[in-house]
């Protein structure tokens, strides 16, 4: 009891100095809501990039245009589910052999909005390389008489686009 009494202040010093540092924590504390869901939000945007960037690289697309329409649909599909912000642009381009996915989005602050008068923006980037390994392809064909003609023609031509869908150079 004598240790507790020697914080024990009869003039009010410790009223005033919490009176001072209760409005700035309470901001500080509000402000760090903000930040954690601007957060979340940017690792749910960077998973769902990570996964159409991927998609996309593994697709057959060789241009920029091609990219873009295989990653904006899948980054949609996978950032959709489960977030409150909203996708406000992407890119997938190809830069050599690697595909890169840039993709930003709109949160909308709970309590920062009352001075920044609009969203925060997160923003997330990925490269994926593109590797391709050419194959060894083997294939059995019957070149026997009943192959004669029309026949052997076509099959040649479905071996042939079977080789190009497979083994890419």
């Amino acid at each position: 009891s004598r240790f507790l009494r020697r914080f024990r202040s009869e003039s009010g010093a410790v009223a005033i100095w919490f009176a001072v540092m209760a409005l700035p924590m309470a901001v500080l504390g509000f402000v760090l809501i903000d930040v954690n869901r601007a957060s979340v939000e940017k690792r749910q945007l960077q998973d769902a990039l990570d996964a159409a960037t991927l998609l996309a690289a593994r697709s057959a697309a060789t241009t920029d245009s091609g990219m873009q329409d295989i990653g904006e649909p899948a980054l949609t599909a996978q950032f959709g589910t489960g977030s409150e912000a909203t996708i406000t642009s992407s890119s997938f381009r190809i830069v050599g052999t690697k595909v890169v996915g840039t993709a930003t989005a709109s949160v909308t602050p709970v309590i920062a909005n009352l001075w920044l008068n609009g969203n925060m923006s997160v923003t997330a980037n990925t490269e994926v390389a593109r590797a391709s390994t050419n194959l060894e392809v083997s294939l059995v064909l019957d070149i026997t008489g009943s192959m004669r003609g029309q026949k052997l023609l076509d099959l040649k031509s479905a071996a042939k686009d079977l080789i190009d869908l497979v083994v890419s150079v």
